[in-house]
């Protein structure tokens, strides 16, 4: 009698890879190493993949989570840099952010001040300490806090309707591995 072995082929083991809201099952073997799997995502079609962070999960699975980089975020406008500094021809949003953020940090707190006022005006008014002649010698004062905080509210209308104005600036390169 003659021993003959059948080889069966075993199914690859796949783990569930979370991209955008979507699963994908890849084999492990693409999945052992963070570099490879971005390119086996990217090279599917899903080119923000090619940046994305690999977070390795407690059940196995992998979480592909989005993040900044070669997909539209570093914008090539010409800058004009100050006469000590290099020029530079690239705006890294990252250090624009946090350009901003370190100037945000280090204002001082700001109420409106036809707000600061009328809170001003309440409480006396609570403490029935508000006089009919406290109003009238204090009317200077309280309209100019009223010009001073409608020229603020207007400016930060036209601020935010500048900033909704803004359109994005899509990326000019190929999608894929940069």
């Amino acid at each position: 009698m003659t021993d003959t072995t059948l080889i069966q082929p075993f199914p690859t083991e796949t783990v569930k890879v979370t991209y955008d809201g979507k699963d994908y099952n890849l084999s492990r073997e693409f999945t052992q190493d963070d570099d490879l799997l971005r390119q086996i995502m990217s090279a599917n079609g899903l080119a923000g993949a090619a940046n994305a962070l690999v977070e390795r999960q407690a059940d196995g699975s992998i979480l592909l989570v989005k993040r900044g980089g070669p997909n539209g975020t570093v914008l090539d406008v010409p800058v004009t840099a100050p006469e000590d500094e290099p020029s530079i021809g690239v705006i890294d949003p990252s250090s624009v952010i946090a350009g901003v953020v370190t100037r945000l940090s280090q204002l001082e707190p700001h109420i409106n001040p036809a707000v600061q006022c009328d809170w001003e005006l309440r409480q006396q008014e609570w403490r029935g300490t508000l006089a009919l002649t406290d109003l009238l010698m204090r009317q200077g004062v309280i309209d100019k806090a009223i010009t001073d905080g409608k020229a603020e509210r207007s400016m930060v209308a036209g601020i935010a309707s500048r900033l909704a104005a803004c359109r994005s600036v899509p990326d000019q390169r190929a999608p894929g591995l940069m």
